[in-house]
């Protein structure tokens, strides 16, 4: 299942994608985005874990 967050993104990224170059290429540019925010949560989450104690 995608999350609603991504979902968004898809949606925005493909609107702003038909008026800025290509509707696929304005889904890429938005999921790539969805994909660093998320990596950076993770990072951050597994910092605070480990070298805070």
């Amino acid at each position: 299942m995608i999350p609603k967050q991504l979902m968004l993104y898809i949606i925005i990224g493909g609107g702003i994608g038909l008026f800025f170059g290509g509707f696929w290429n304005g889904i890429s540019a938005m999921v790539l985005i969805w994909i660093a925010m998320r990596f950076e949560y993770f990072i951050r989450t597994y910092e605070k874990k480990n070298f805070e104690s």
